[in-house]
């Protein structure tokens, strides 16, 4: 084997059926016993596949924060991360093949930012004991010892936290009563959301959340290519409507909004979420159509009022996304990625306080490195008190919580926040 060379970052695109990848980095590991300068972590995403053109912003908040950590940095504590980037191009089938290859290539841990990754191979995880940074790992989150999810909101949990969002609003609005709330949602989402997005799955609560919370709901469902929306809205609307839940993407966003116009409703009534960003619909459709809408997230949103109590890492995180997509508004996604990042940088950094380079490995790490975070904010975009890992559960309070924010005037406008997750905290009493 060759000598490691000294370098701020290494990135190698892998398509999982060429071979030449795992000779490449063989050539690049470090001989048994020598004094690392470095230490080796696996990126496993969609870096082709359907689902790169959104995920891409995450991968690029990675790479991005990880790259900076390198170079303006000088590493962790003079440490360099190298990263290898395995691309399963949307299938669920090449994952737990990249989870092989990355054990054998050395690294020592896998970031990743989309749920098939750690869902797809729980038990291969768990039989090859390398822990998984993941953005949103979801249910699986909750019982693997090797996850530690940035993020544990999954489509239950928001859609939970969606309906009280919603209630939030009305309350807001000092209207009596509960609203009656229309929820258009993508197709094959809404199996999990109207079956279990609205209850709480534990013993004794097994009653829908809608009802729990005396909230009529009516569901219409469309399909994720959908480009008109006006049916599902106008028949939301006939059965008496006052609020508006989306679900869906981007493109899905835009079309509810624009039946809504069209129909003559307003704006402000819709709540959307799931992978919505704000970025997405400031590209995709007219400010006047997307002005006062109501966006769900579950941390801080990249178009914020400039100034107004900014995070931290804000700044940084406008700085590094202008060298990769300069003049375009900052992805919610994106500051997914770089917490996924910086979260891996702290467990590092803890470890290397017990523990030399060359005596981190899969386990160490976890020991004295990730299960040693905790009130860990990621410069502020998480709510406080942060991560909070516990070992055994992979789960914490802080990223449990969700705003609401509203468009206006080419910013989001912060008007709720709550710190809990009911999904979670049912599943974990």
């Amino acid at each position: 084997m060759k000598k490691l060379k000294t370098m701020a970052l290494v990135i190698l695109v892998t398509v999982l059926a060429l071979p030449a990848m795992h000779a490449c980095k063989q050539a690049a590991e470090a001989p048994h016993g020598a004094l690392a300068k470095e230490v080796n972590i696996a990126f496993i995403t969609d870096v082709t596949g359907p689902q790169a053109a959104y995920l891409s912003n995450g991968t690029d908040g990675s790479m991005g924060y990880l790259d900076y950590m390198n170079e303006e940095k000088g590493g962790i504590d003079g440490v360099r991360v190298n990263v290898t980037l395995y691309d399963i191009a949307g299938s669920a089938g090449k994952v737990k093949e990249a989870q092989q290859r990355a054990k054998e290539d050395g690294a020592i841990a896998v970031l990743s930012n989309v749920t098939q990754v750690t869902e797809a191979a729980l038990d291969t995880i768990d039989t090859l004991r390398m822990p998984q940074i993941c953005g949103n790992p979801g249910v699986a989150g909750l019982w693997s010892d090797w996850i530690y999810p940035c993020n544990l909101n999954t489509l239950h949990d928001i859609g939970v936290n969606l309906l009280d969002g919603t209630l939030a609003i009305w309350e807001q609005e000092g209207k009596p009563g509960k609203p009656v709330v229309g929820f258009a949602v993508m197709s094959t989402m809404s199996g999990a959301l109207v079956s279990l997005g609205f209850v709480r799955p534990c013993k004794g609560y097994d009653i829908p959340y809608a009802e729990v919370k005396g909230v009529e709901v009516i569901t219409e469902r469309f399909a994720v290519d959908s480009t008109d929306l006006t049916p599902q809205l106008a028949r939301l609307k006939e059965a008496g409507a006052e609020k508006y839940i989306i679900g869906g993407g981007g493109p899905n966003a835009v079309a509810a909004l624009k039946a809504m116009r069209v129909l003559g409703l307003d704006p402000k009534d819709a709540v959307i979420s799931f992978t919505t960003a704000s970025a997405d619909l400031v590209a995709l459709a007219d400010p006047e159509i997307i002005e006062n809408v109501h966006i769900q997230s579950t941390l801080w949103s990249g178009l914020s009022v400039p100034g107004d109590k900014q995070p931290q890492i804000m700044p940084l995180a406008a700085e590094l996304w202008e060298k990769k997509h300069a003049g375009q508004p900052l992805h919610d996604v994106f500051l997914y990625g770089m917490i996924n990042a910086m979260a891996t940088e702290e467990a590092i950094r803890l470890a290397l306080e017990k523990l030399s380079a060359d005596e981190l490995t899969s386990k160490t790490l976890k020991e004295h490195g990730l299960n040693r975070v905790t009130d860990f904010t990621a410069g502020g975009l998480l709510a406080e008190p942060g991560l909070n890992w516990r070992a055994g559960v992979g789960n914490h309070d802080g990223p449990c919580s969700w705003f609401i924010w509203q468009y206006r005037n080419g910013h989001n406008h912060l008007v709720f926040q709550e710190k809990n997750c009911p999904y979670i905290k049912c599943k974990l009493d």
